[in-house]
């Protein structure tokens, strides 16, 4: 496989540890609309290493067998978690739904509002300028005694296919972070095993 495929597919899996990082920072958070944010950033660095991948096979005799004769497609696209993730990519760039929700226990949560942003420039009474940045996230319902955190929730794609979140051994869902590093070690093999097929 050419190096300018496997170093892209490279570039593109640091791009989704560093999303799945911030994504652990803010899966304890309230702010709901930069968990989103990272969520659909890591879906896509995510797509992109397969995609990447595919297309470095497909260009290259000796790899392409491997890649489409061989299990290497086929268990990236029956993996449930790999299947799921890829799908919430597609359904949130086509359409409304990112694969992921608020969940908020012992609370009656109703979701949330965001001002809107905005940036203000004042003079100081020492000359100098200082500039205000807002929009503050307002979580609407009661909430005396709460737990809060992100679940997946199911996603629909354009054929309108129902995806459910993969689960665990005990058939409880999967959180998004659990989703996030097992995806991410699993596609840190298959760039591995690809990198052993590199050629100039």
């Amino acid at each position: 496989m050419k190096r300018v495929g496997i170093e892209k597919a490279e570039q593109r899996l640091s791009q989704a540890r560093k999303h799945g990082i911030r994504l652990s920072e803010l899966a304890q958070g309230l702010d709901v609309p930069a968990f989103e944010y990272e969520w659909f950033q890591f879906l896509s660095a995510l797509d992109s290493v397969f995609e990447v991948l595919c297309t470095t096979a497909r260009k290259d005799p000796t790899s392409k067998q491997w890649w489409f004769g061989g299990p290497e497609k086929e268990v990236t696209k029956q993996n449930p978690i790999l299947r799921f993730l890829h799908h919430a990519r597609g359904a949130d760039f086509h359409g409304l739904e990112c694969g992921t929700a608020p969940d908020v226990t012992g609370a009656d949560y109703q979701g949330y509002v965001q001002d809107p942003p905005f940036s203000m420039t004042f003079v100081g009474d020492d000359g100098e300028e200082f500039t205000m940045k807002g929009g503050a996230i307002h979580l609407l319902g009661n909430f005396e005694s709460f737990t809060f955190r992100y679940r997946l929730v199911p996603v629909t794609n354009q054929r309108s296919v129902v995806f459910d979140p993969p689960t665990r051994h005990d058939g409880t869902p999967l959180s998004p972070i659990e989703a996030v590093r097992s995806s991410l070690e699993y596609y840190a093999q298959l760039v591995s095993r690809a990198q052993q097929r590199m050629t100039l």
